[in-house]
């Protein structure tokens, strides 16, 4: 609230806290400083969630440049450039909070309010500059404004940004992911067999922390793993108001590990095995390379014993290599941000195995939340308006989503990205029939204005 009011008539709004989760309550107050009287039908409370994007698009093209000795034209290249843009503002709500009876008179006054976020809002999202050769800008952002309506057309109101965490459509809990796939080189040579299986501390992370990954591998093949990679991964996605779409993936860190060496051949009859006792330092030289019987000279296949990486430690940092901080998570209409991480058993000449597990990203919620009350300050309190906004439709979904995911997670890292981003997950009750409140003995009629969300 600062250390004191302005003079004149004037009003200050804050939330308990600077974070919610997306379907959580939200709970705030209203201060109004009235020196003078004024002709107003009461206090509300506008809510709005707004996406915004833009970015250049470079083109060229092909443009008659006169012409040649023969009469002939030609044509030169030509740069030129595309912006594209888009807004959806996908939640829009104005609360009454109290009603005055025609005037307010002056005085100081508190007025407390609750009302519970849509589930499913897409999370808070800013991210600015230049990159992959265009500039560009994306943005998800809500504001909570405190409105004191004024008859006399005077403006009493203020703005607070408000933080939304977009909702994980499963618990925050630790994930197992494994996988068996047979190495092929040079596309069509089959060199056996490799077994993987990474640990994931958690699905969802705080930008900057640490994906704490333990990962087991065992080499069957005849190709030596060279290195076990970790990346994070994320794909962004933005969609103009014409259609038009960027989409850009792009890996924002990484660490790489010690390989595991190929399967060990082993000596299977008795003179090789012989052969290995008198000379240790010949394993591997092809004295015993083929198995066989000595007597009927029947040749064998070398047998093999598989060589395991036994817990390998793999950890990657949730960072950015470039500017260290990375923007959360988000899913709305033209904005989508999604992370995850990928662990790769590299193979020469192959594409090896890989595991992904999708991950949500949080910001940070700030150290502190601090609301000092200026000098003075002595308000009447009311009683706390609460608004409840129907959204069965909305809820209905999201719980779909959330069963669909964790049927997910227990089966493949793919399925939990398609269920993560599932349809769904669509939430913000367009459409919703108006939700009716009383405040202060006075009933109301709460309009919800909300956008298209479709995935």
């Amino acid at each position: 609230m600062g250390g004191s009011f302005s003079s004149g008539n004037n009003c200050f709004v804050h939330t308990d806290k600077p974070v919610y989760v997306s379907g959580e309550t939200v709970t705030g107050t209203i201060n109004l400083n009235c020196t003078r009287q004024f002709p107003s039908q009461g206090v509300f409370l506008i809510v709005k969630g707004v996406e915004r994007c833009k970015w250049v698009e470079r083109r060229t093209r092909q443009v008659p440049n006169g012409r040649d000795e023969n009469g002939n034209e030609r044509f030169r290249t030509e740069e030129y450039f595309i912006d594209h843009h888009g807004r959806n503002r996908f939640f829009d709500v104005r609360i009454p909070v109290y009603p005055f009876q025609n005037y307010c008179m002056p005085g100081q006054y508190s007025f407390p309010f609750n009302f519970q976020l849509p589930a499913g809002l897409p999370g808070t999202f800013s991210e600015a500059g230049r990159r992959w050769g265009t500039d560009y800008e994306a943005e998800t952002s809500y504001f909570i404004t405190g409105d004191i309506h004024c008859a006399d057309g005077s403006e009493i109101r203020h703005q607070q940004r408000l933080i939304v965490y977009e909702k994980l459509m499963t618990d925050i809990t630790a994930v197992a992911l494994e996988k068996t796939a047979n190495i092929y080189v040079c596309c069509c040579l089959n060199r056996g067999s490799v077994h993987m299986h990474s640990t994931f501390d958690k699905n969802a992370y705080v930008s900057g922390e640490t994906a704490n990954v333990v990962c087991k591998i065992t080499n069957n093949s005849t190709s030596d793993i060279t290195a076990i990679k970790t990346k994070l991964r994320r794909r962004i996605v933005m969609r103009s108001d014409a259609g038009a779409t960027f989409s850009q993936v792009e890996t924002l860190n990484q660490g790489t590990y010690e390989g595991v060496a190929a399967a060990q051949e082993v000596p299977t009859t008795d003179a090789e095995k012989g052969l290995l006792a008198n000379d240790g330092n010949k394993q591997g030289e092809g004295s015993y390379g083929a198995t066989g019987d000595a007597e009927s000279g029947e040749k064998q296949e070398p047998v093999r014993v598989a060589t395991a990486s036994g817990d390998r430690y793999v950890p990657v940092n949730l960072s950015c290599r470039d500017w260290q901080y990375i923007q959360p998570s988000t899913n709305g209409r033209l904005i989508k941000c999604n992370y995850w991480v990928e662990v790769d058993a590299c193979v020469t000449c192959s594409g090896g195995i890989s595991l992904e597990l999708p991950v949500t990203i949080y910001e940070p919620q700030p150290n502190t939340w601090d609301v000092s009350v200026p000098q003075g300050w002595n308000p009447t309190t009311y009683e706390t308006a609460s608004v409840v906004v129907p959204m069965a439709q909305a809820g209905a979904a999201v719980a779909n989503a959330v069963a669909t995911t964790a049927n997910a997670v227990a089966a493949t890292a793919n399925a939990v990205a398609t269920a993560t981003a599932s349809p769904t997950a669509t939430a913000v009750a367009t459409g919703s029939p108006a939700a009716s409140v009383t405040v202060g003995g006075v009933n109301a009629q709460v309009t919800v204005k909300s956008g298209d969300r479709q995935w």
